[in-house]
């Protein structure tokens, strides 16, 4: 009876220990539930926001990237330099991008030293003056240093990359690309992460012209793949209750998500915009903690047996799926990039993008593409320039350490693949132990360069065909005269031998003349022939007989059309130029002025040269008095195939190989002006052109 009495207490302590445990560890589970709920949600909320963050830096960089390249595009460097017409739209760049990166929407603009917008890709407004409001801008002219910034402007909250334009070490102007935020938002959703991005009513009155027209109140929504689910959560909560959101995340039940504020600040570290980031709860993984009730009555009998063994078994799981974790958000972060990214260990590859197998389609994996190579530089290809890396050393400096060193460079590697050459841009970064290798495939760009250059290369070859046409008119105009002279010469000694009347001394005289006009002739070829062959060789030159061999050149012309030619030249002024090349320049210049005074049936007819030195250059100054180019046309005259003629009488080609000739072959300047001038107490009006050369 004792025995049965024992027995039904121990049962019923048995299940008072029992429902003690039951209702101790069902508590404890609850709580713990609760705080592994609330961990869980931190995490996902320091991700949202370190997501946000890592796409935003990347932009930064990215964006700042391309406006590095461009601002060393040399068209656009020599056109600013020069005060021209940027030669090409900037919304070409911009549609580039948009067809072939994850830039849907971006924006440049070049301004000049002096502040003055004179490019835009999205308007053809220009010549407004940019320092009355941007005093980025006052920072960049100052120091020469690159900066981004995120501000909010008429149309947008944007991302801005602000480089220097350099001629020569020489601050010309000003690259800006301007982006937006939605490729990060876009991104962020793949992630399943929504963002409403946020932009402080205080800049309303500013959003003169907002880019996606979304407002809840006075703040502005500044990314276009808003969902309405998102905003209708902000519109019930009040947008203020998010902007004063003191914790790391707050649960809306009602949606059922997970709410994330992201914070931005302008430059006086003021609340600029808030990224509000949305997770549903059912795209947060929590079955790890929803198992623990499931199993509450398992873990009451094995709790004791287990425990050591489940709290073992746990940690390392949770550990293991940690760094999985980790490593597959690395690789998705990676394989999201628009470039081939290849993380290094030392010297060891360990991981790449799936752009890297995109490029290299040969090899299935990272292992097939070790087996071969040992090092990506092992594909490094020779190509002229100094900015290519081209071996393993450079400077006696592994190359790896040497881009780590140089990160302000732009420096490029040339890979074959299928016969065809890429280019790329290389960077390299460190990430803890590790070395990340960017490249960036430039090579349409390069292929447009060089596609460029041919063109310019024919342009300069059909103007030379031109001009030797024009050489040839004028050996007919020099020849006509002393040909004459020659053939009389000989006719009237015929004819008085015929009527034996003709005289020794009238002999002698004869002979002398056709001697003369014979030496004439060969003296002329001489000049023609050193002139058409051409030679580009550089040389010191007495400028007066720079200037005496194109008189020769044109002699014949000059009589013929009635033109005085006036020479005002410094004595003893010399040069080391290509003399040919600048005979040509004169002459192309002559033959405009020539056909421009024909055409305007100038009576007295004069073309001016003056020569003379000043700060260490040759200033070559031709004017005359045919009454001006027409303001509306003059700024283009140095473009290829601009001519006013008639195409029968023009190629336009003149002086644009005239531009070509003086800018880039003798690294000078050239311009064109209406001038007002005297001569011989006459007032005049006509065209001025001036050629600046260094001396040395």
């Amino acid at each position: 009876m004792r025995l049965k009495l024992t027995n039904i207490t121990l049962f019923f302590i048995f299940i008072i220990i029992i429902i003690s445990l039951y209702n101790i560890l069902n508590y404890s589970t609850t709580v713990k539930i609760d705080e592994l709920k609330s961990i869980k949600y931190k995490n996902v909320a320091k991700k949202m926001k370190e997501e946000f963050s890592t796409l935003l830096e990347e932009k930064r960089k990215t964006t700042l990237a391309i406006a590095l390249l461009l601002s060393k595009n040399n068209y656009f460097i020599d056109a600013i330099a020069n005060k021209k017409d940027i030669p090409f739209d900037l919304y070409v760049y911009s549609g580039i991008l948009k067809e072939h990166s994850d830039f849907k929407n971006i924006w440049f603009q070049i301004i000049n030293k002096d502040g003055v917008s004179v490019s835009r890709s999205w308007s053809n407004k220009k010549g407004d003056n940019l320092l009355n409001y941007r005093a980025d801008l006052k920072s960049i002219l100052k120091n020469k240093t690159n900066k981004t910034t995120i501000s909010v402007g008429k149309f947008d909250l944007t991302l801005k990359a602000i480089v220097p334009i350099l001629n020569k070490n020489k601050l010309v102007g000003i690259f800006e690309a301007i982006s937006h935020l939605n490729s990060i938002t876009i991104n962020l959703e793949k992630k399943d992460i929504y963002s409403v991005i946020v932009v402080d009513e205080k800049y309303k009155k500013q959003l003169i012209h907002p880019f996606t027209n979304t407002f809840i109140g006075d703040n502005y929504i500044a990314n276009i793949n808003a969902k309405e689910k998102q905003i209708n959560v902000i519109k019930r909560k009040g947008i203020e209750f998010f902007k004063n959101l003191n914790q790391l995340y707050y649960i809306d039940k009602e949606s059922n998500q997970l709410v994330t504020v992201y914070k931005m600040y302008d430059i006086h570290n003021k609340p600029m915009s808030y990224v509000l980031l949305f997770k549903p709860l059912d795209k947060i993984n929590i079955s790890e903690i929803s198992q623990l009730k499931t199993n509450m009555n398992f873990y009451i009998i094995l709790l004791i047996i287990v425990i050591g063994i489940s709290i073992y078994y746990f940690s390392v799981k949770k550990y293991h799926k940690s760094l999985k974790d980790e490593h597959n958000r690395i690789k998705l972060i990676l394989d999201t990039q628009p470039n081939i990214m290849i993380l290094i260990d030392d010297s060891t590859i360990i991981d790449v993008n799936s752009k890297f197998f995109e490029f290299f389609d040969q090899y299935k994996n990272l292992n097939d593409f070790l087996n071969e190579h040992d090092c990506i530089c092992d594909l490094f290809e020779e190509f002229k320039g100094d900015d290519y890396i081209q071996d393993k050393l450079i400077h006696n400096k592994q190359w790896i350490k040497y881009i780590l060193e140089e990160s302000t460079k732009v420096l490029k590697v040339a890979i074959k693949k299928d016969d065809t050459l890429h280019h790329f841009i290389i960077k390299g970064s460190r990430a803890n132990s590790n070395i990340v290798i960017v490249l960036v495939d430039i090579t349409s760009e390069i292929n447009i360069k060089n596609e460029m250059e041919y063109q310019n290369k024919l342009i300069f070859e059909q103007a030379k065909m031109v001009s030797m046409g024009e050489m040839i008119g004028n050996i007919a105009h020099q020849w006509r005269q002393p040909l004459s002279i020659i053939t009389t010469a000989a006719t009237s000694m015929q004819m008085e031998k015929e009527f034996n009347t003709l005289s020794d001394e009238r002999f002698d005289k004869n002979c002398e003349l056709i001697n003369r006009n014979a030496q004439y002739l060969s003296n002329t070829i001489d000049d023609f022939k050193n002139f058409i062959k051409g030679e580009r060789n550089k040389k010191l030159s007495r400028v007066t007989s720079i200037i005496n061999s194109f008189l020769s050149l044109v002699e014949a012309s000059s009589k013929n059309n009635n033109i005085n030619m006036i020479i005002q030249i410094e004595k003893d002024i010399k040069i080391i130029s290509y003399e040919n090349e600048l005979i040509q320049c004169l002459i192309n210049i002559y033959n405009n002025a020539k056909d421009a005074l024909a055409e305007k049936n100038i009576k007295d007819k004069y073309i001016i040269i003056n020569a003379n030195i000043l700060n260490n250059n040759l200033i070559i100054k031709i004017k005359d008095n045919a009454l001006g180019i027409p303001e509306d046309i003059i700024e283009k005259i140095f473009d290829p195939y601009f001519t006013t003629k008639h195409r029968s009488q023009g190629t336009g080609l003149g002086l644009s190989m005239t531009y070509k000739l003086i800018t880039e072959g003798m690294a000078g300047t050239i311009t064109v002006n209406n001038v007002e001038f005297n001569y011989n107490n006459q007032s005049y009006y006509g065209a001025e052109f001036i050629i600046s050369l260094p001396v040395e």
